[in-house]
């Protein structure tokens, strides 16, 4: 179940009286946050968000516990005085609640989705890692040893790294509390050819 940072009631709940209203689904189908979403414009969502009838009792500081930020950015972002870089906006869609972000579904960049799902995804491994910290995702085809398969987790610093290619379907949580989850389906490799 995913719960809302800032009401503390559940997201996408069918019972009305224990079911976030922060953000209404009908916000995410709005032509400008469509469009700002594929972007990943946080600056544009943000603006939409503290303006539009249905959204504006969110106030900086709501959007702050809902993003996992500070009031302070929050109002560096909607002043458009700065942005944050692509990693942290997907970091923000998931925390806003963005259609795909949570739960079953993993919301992933636009040029980034395959056209159709692999084959024998269903049945594909999924790793999952589990952090007290951020996870930091990279959508990369390379790392520092060499060109990179699937998926390789690496530890360096402060936060843990999970690096992923274009192709691999993967997700990302992050708790009231702080843990992150994040996943990555290893595909079933193809099985050899028959022997003549």
């Amino acid at each position: 179940m995913d719960v809302c940072t800032n009401c503390g009631r559940a997201r996408g709940s069918q019972a009305k009286d224990s079911s976030c209203v922060c953000i209404p689904a009908a916000m995410w189908k709005l032509p400008q946050m469509v469009a700002a979403v594929e972007r990943l414009d946080i600056v544009a969502i943000i603006r939409v968000l503290r303006s539009h009838l249905l959204t504006r009792h969110l106030s900086q500081s709501a959007l702050a516990r809902l993003t996992g930020t500070s009031q302070a950015t929050i109002s560096m972002w909607e002043s458009g005085k700065r942005s944050p870089d692509r990693r942290r906006a997907i970091l923000v869609l998931q925390e806003l609640g963005t259609p795909g972000a949570a739960g079953e579904r993993s919301w992933r960049l636009p040029d980034e989705a395959p056209s159709e799902p692999s084959e024998g995804l269903a049945q594909a491994l999924r790793v999952v890692i589990t952090a007290p910290v951020p996870i930091d995702v990279q959508v990369s085809s390379h790392t520092d040893e060499g060109p990179l398969t699937t998926a390789s987790f690496l530890v360096q610093g402060e936060h843990p790294r999970l690096v992923v290619t274009p192709s691999s379907s993967w997700g990302i949580t992050t708790s009231p509390s702080g843990v992150t989850t994040a996943w990555v389906a290893l595909e079933n490799p193809k099985p050899p050819p028959p022997l003549r």
